[in-house]
């Protein structure tokens, strides 16, 4: 797997306005495209993904909100 080029998810789980998670997250992203990496954002308050409502899996096939099946 060595000098694979991977896509990979970073996870931010806060949608609070004084959020400090988005530092370690921008930390991760860099740190993962500087090794030749593509880090992806996922950030649930750009997204607007519904929080605390319904696990995906929960929705009928084709239901859940549009982010949601999006991403």
């Amino acid at each position: 797997m060595s000098g694979q080029r991977l896509v990979i998810p970073v996870l931010l789980g806060s949608v609070r306005s004084d959020r400090q998670g988005i530092k370690a997250a921008r930390l991760v992203m860099r740190l993962l495209a500087a090794r030749g990496h593509e880090p992806v954002l996922v950030d649930p308050l750009e997204l607007r993904l519904p929080l605390l409502d319904r696990m995906y899996k929960e929705y009928p096939r084709g239901e859940a909100p549009a982010a949601l099946e999006e991403l």
